[in-house]
């Protein structure tokens, strides 16, 4: 099987002294880095063959320039020491000097001039496609299995009250999907597109309206839909709250979004008990999303508990591990059930056992939730190892 293995990490808001604990675990000053190295050891051990790096933003904190390269300079030790070739990262709104300057601040001139001379460069090591970015707020990338497209949706911070949200301008994804519809960019398995602000409003994560999106998202979507060169999957920061959905669209391959939590930021009251300090592995399939038309994987994820030790996560609203990219339906499934188990054959054994196992593989956490209510609700029992897989599905008869 060809499948391609990303590490996903966002917001570290990393510190470099002990007043910064109030708000990050990651301190990084020369001093022995704890948090991070032990994230790094936990990883080695995991024994996994990554494949791409992937950061949403909010790198450093608060604006503060030696806090973003501190973390910039993590990063890269993290890629380092994982063999991880490839590494694509984008900025978020800690990361640009977002409010504006006063003369206390004499390099706050421009929100993002110290992002565009940090060393090693930023967020490419690579001074055209630097420059690019700079310039229009978005870059390219073409690898044989993939197309990334990286977005700065805090580019127009320190202008107004732009601090507030994200944005992408209607004349960048306009730009993105002429470039996107050129020759030279063939259609892909998997399209990532990386950001830090949400491409859609999140309401429910702290039951309040939700004015920190990216404005503009609606047509991004629309637009890298219209250039029609495979599936995508949207990886954005920012929120401190994980979890994977399915995004806008008219067609009936939607993006698949993941909003990555924080990696190592100390988490306000109203989410610390429903989310937690994560990393994720993603695996996608690339031959099942070539032939699907839809990105097809699994999903691990990672937590770091009281002891700063790492973790599968016990969170409800990503658990452990799942999937995304599934063709079927909770009901679906329900119905392949009842065609396959009566009163003369009570339970799943051997290929049919195999079968239900594959239908559900890449069923989303909200879509596996939905199964469990609609089996039960029609007498449906599962058993489960320890490891949570499936052993045995049927039906007891009186």
């Amino acid at each position: 099987m060809n499948k391609l293995s990303i590490l996903v990490v966002s917001d570290l808001h990393v510190g470099t002294s002990q007043e910064h604990e109030l708000d990050t675990k990651l301190i990084v000053n020369g001093t022995p880095n704890i948090y991070g190295q032990a994230l790094i050891e936990y990883l080695k051990q995991l024994e996994r063959k990554i494949d791409i790096l992937v950061c949403a933003g909010d790198i450093g904190n608060k604006g503060c320039k030696e806090t973003f390269k501190a973390g910039w300079s993590f990063l890269n030790a993290l890629a380092s020491e994982l063999s991880i070739d490839d590494v694509l990262c984008v900025p978020g709104n800690h990361d640009h000097q977002s409010r504006p300057s006063d003369e206390s601040n004499p390099s706050g001139f421009s929100p993002k001039h110290e992002l565009q001379f940090t060393d090693p460069p930023f967020p490419f090591n690579d001074y055209y496609k630097n420059t690019h970015f700079w310039a229009w707020n978005w870059e390219l990338t073409q690898s044989e299995n993939y197309n990334c497209i990286s977005i700065n949706s805090s580019a127009y911070h320190g202008f107004g009250s732009e601090f507030r949200h994200g944005r992408v301008a209607l004349e960048v994804s306009k730009q993105i999907k002429d470039r996107l519809s050129q020759e030279d960019v063939k259609s892909k398995p998997l399209n990532l597109l990386i950001c830090h602000h949400h491409p859609q409003k999140m309401d429910y994560v702290d039951v309040s309206y939700d004015g920190e999106a990216m404005e503009g998202a609606d047509y991004l979507l629309s637009n890298i839909e219209a250039a029609d060169i495979g599936p995508w999957l949207i990886i954005h920061g920012h929120k401190h709250y994980a979890t994977i959905s399915y995004g806008n669209s008219r067609t009936s391959t939607p993006p698949t979004i993941l909003s990555a939590g924080s990696l190592s930021a100390v988490l306000y009251d109203s989410i610390d008990s429903r989310t937690s300090n994560q990393f994720y592995l993603l695996e996608i399939d690339i031959d099942k999303s070539s032939q699907n038309g839809k990105v097809v994987g699994r999903f691990e994820t990672y937590e770091s508990n009281k002891l700063h030790q790492w973790q599968p996560s016990k969170s409800h609203n990503l658990p452990a591990c799942g999937g995304f990219g599934s063709l079927y339906t909770p009901e679906q499934i329900l119905n392949h059930l009842k065609s396959k188990i009566n009163e003369s054959n009570s339970f799943l054994e051997g290929d049919e056992l195999n079968e239900f196992r594959d239908k559900i593989f890449n069923l989303p956490p909200f879509e596996f939730k939905r199964l469990e209510k609609l089996l039960e609700k029609n007498g449906f029992m599962i058993s489960r190892e320890f490891s949570g897989e499936i052993t045995e599905v049927g039906k007891r008869y009186e």
